[in-house]
């Protein structure tokens, strides 16, 4: 009997996993997952009047006529008709360069209202560190390199490195799901000293990044 109840318990507890991750599903941008009978695929994520938005791709079955949408956080999703296949867009996730892949949760629960950063420029210098959510950034060099300034950096979650970075003027970076351009990057300059009874202090390497109000991702 005691094995049984503990069996019984197990299964209760088994089950009520399974409902509960069924609940959140993460998709990475360019996968897909089966929920609800359908196949469902983040194609892209991209950025309109400078909120950032995902196409989200529902499908029959592989190679069918997709019904798409272009959806932000707090969006409603409906996957199929069936019941509890109501999903909300909780989040759209994208830190680094360019080409990294953002990730999109859904969730039966709505988000709850976040602002995130809405800073139209951001400027960082030559060994800074910056955090944005839970991700820091550190610059640790900025440098002329054969006449193209060049910024190396990293990104962090928790100490553990995302990405290392090299950017140049005109690259495109993604900080909490805000897009930035690469405006200006200066290395650190150098003063040549005419007065020896003057004090004369470089500036230190700067990046400029200004956000980007509009961007479609090539096909």
């Amino acid at each position: 009997m005691r094995k049984l109840i503990l069996f019984f318990s197990f299964l209760v507890f088994f089950t009520s996993g399974i409902l509960s991750q069924s609940d959140t599903v993460s998709i990475t941008e360019g996968n897909e997952v089966n929920l609800c009978g359908k196949i469902v695929i983040v194609d892209a994520l991209w950025m309109n009047n400078g909120s950032v938005k995902a196409d989200i791709s529902v499908l029959e079955q592989m190679n069918s006529k997709p019904v798409t949408g272009g959806y932000g956080t707090g969006d409603e999703i409906t996957i199929s008709s069936e019941p509890g296949c109501t999903y909300f867009v909780f989040s759209i996730m994208k830190n680094g360069s360019n080409g990294v892949k953002g990730s999109v949760i859904l969730s039966k629960t709505p988000p709850e209202s976040h602002l995130g950063i809405r800073k139209d420029e951001i400027i960082m210098e030559d060994q800074g560190s910056y955090s944005f959510g839970v991700h820091s950034w550190h610059i640790s060099s900025i440098r002329n390199e054969g006449g193209v300034v060049t910024a190396y950096m990293t990104v962090t979650q928790n100490t553990g490195i995302i990405e290392t970075i090299t950017l140049v003027k005109g690259d495109l970076l993604w900080i909490d799901s805000k897009l930035y351009k690469a405006e200006i990057i200066e290395a650190r300059s150098e003063f040549i000293k005419t007065d020896p009874e003057k004090i004369y202090e470089p500036l230190p390497g700067r990046i400029v990044l200004k956000a980007v109000k509009e961007y479609l991702p090539e096909k």
